[in-house]
């Protein structure tokens, strides 16, 4: 960094917290863009510092998850600074000067009875309990039994202790919990779902924080198993309702598109098909993958190399670069989940990484009719659509599939309440 962009960055954070201990609330996102983009996250920490511990000395509620819905550029710097200020005392007399060490870090020298000079890192909880033998201990939450398992996280059906409220508890694993990345994948789900509110989305309703460790509070959905529903798959009714359940899963991508937000790992298990309300409703699940494809909000963690998603469900594109993939890919695999739901199998099967991304590139998967010859000609055209290899040859958008699949769930129950607009 130039000295003179040096003393720039200096003067923007002295100036920040002056104008806050004076009782203006500038705003960190402003400040940001007065810097080039790659010095930015030198004066983010800082700010959001500051911003946090005069918060509080006003008594105003400051979580987590507004503050990982505002700056999901900068997962693991919001986290670490909002547990080192969260303990902060709430008295300010004066603001502290600030410098800028060699190591382009800056540094708030305090003065006397600065508020930023004392016991601001919030050691003082106990450390959950990772004993998957048995259950966490989590504040304010009965863990009841466990519901699902990942390769990064466990998922819990807990209820809150104030009100007997369901809800499902998602935690990292613990050999999982020190790795870096990890964590901020955890964390971007957290961001992604604090900005999505659609009744077709599993509901996000907190992030909490205990001892060393990171949760996630969201709503609990009374799934029913699918071997319940598609066990009728080869059934006129059965054929219906599994493309009702696709149909709102489109809902939700349009959604969430709408949002700038690709999701990366649509997937039979990803899709949840619960009861609410005594009738059976659709929700898509698990965005530890999402993503801005816009350039801004949410960042990705990967390099253009690296391979995000599962195989069998991917898109080709997301496999020659899943950095830099948008809406169609979520098309395809939403194509694949159908294809896997009406024939009983994968597009693809893929035993093993060897061959496996050749055949995501090059193999047209087998007919649907082969497998499923009493499915209408026009529903299969739907399934091989999405499947093209070229995003370009695909549906233009989730509601263009929507309006293609429609017709073949009407009727079903899952559909009732919907019409036929995916808006």
């Amino acid at each position: 960094m130039t000295p003179d962009w040096q003393s720039r960055i200096v003067q923007i954070a002295r100036a920040f917290r002056i104008a806050w201990a004076e009782g203006e609330r500038p705003r960190i996102e402003s400040m940001l863009e007065q810097v080039p983009e790659e010095q930015r996250e030198t004066l983010f920490a800082p700010l959001l510092e500051c911003e946090i511990l005069l918060r509080k000395q006003t008594d105003e509620q400051v979580s987590i998850g507004e503050l990982l819905a505002r700056f999901p550029e900068y997962p693991e710097t919001v986290l670490t600074v909002y547990r080192e200020s969260i303990g902060g005392k709430s008295e300010a007399s004066s603001v502290p000067d600030v410098t800028l060490e060699s190591s382009d870090k800056l540094v708030f020298h305090p003065m006397e009875d600065d508020p930023f000079s004392s016991g601001v890192r919030s050691d003082s909880g106990a450390t959950a309990t990772f004993d998957f033998a048995g259950f966490p201990e989590l504040p304010g939450l009965e863990i009841l039994s466990p519901l699902g398992e990942g390769g990064l996280a466990v998922v819990y059906k807990a209820k809150r202790i104030d009100s007997d409220e369901f809800v499902a508890v998602k935690l990292l694993k613990p050999s999982k919990s020190v790795d870096a990345k990890t964590r901020q994948l955890f964390l971007r789900e957290a961001s992604a779902l604090s900005k999505l509110h659609n009744k077709r989305i599993v509901e996000f309703n907190e992030i909490g924080i205990q001892g060393d460790e990171i949760y996630l509070v969201m709503q609990y959905v009374d799934i029913i198993p699918p071997n319940e529903w598609l066990s009728q798959r080869d059934t006129p009714e059965g054929v219906k309702f599994i493309c009702g359940v696709i149909c709102q899963t489109l809902q939700a991508l349009a959604y969430i598109h709408k949002h700038q937000i690709v999701h990366r790992d649509v997937k039979p298990s990803n899709i949840l098909v619960g009861m609410e309300n005594g009738r059976r409703r659709t929700r898509l699940s698990d965005f530890g993958l999402a993503k801005s494809y816009e350039g801004s909000g949410l960042v990705d963690l990967t390099n253009s190399r690296e391979i995000r998603g599962t195989l069998t469900y991917i898109a080709p594109e997301q496999v020659e670069d899943c950095r830099h993939v948008g809406p169609s890919a979520d098309l395809y695999s939403t194509g694949a989940t159908l294809y896997h739901f009406l024939a009983g199998r994968q597009p693809l099967e893929i035993e093993t990484l060897n061959g496996a991304l050749s055949r995501i590139l090059e193999e047209l998967p087998k007919p649907l009719s082969s497998f499923r010859p009493d499915l209408p000609q026009e529903l299969v055209a739907v399934v091989e659509k999405a499947l093209e290899k070229k995003p370009e040859d695909r549906f233009g958008s989730a509601a263009e599939m929507y309006e293609a699949l429609y017709p073949f769930a009407k009727s079903t129950e899952l559909l009732e309440s919907v019409g036929n607009s995916p808006c």
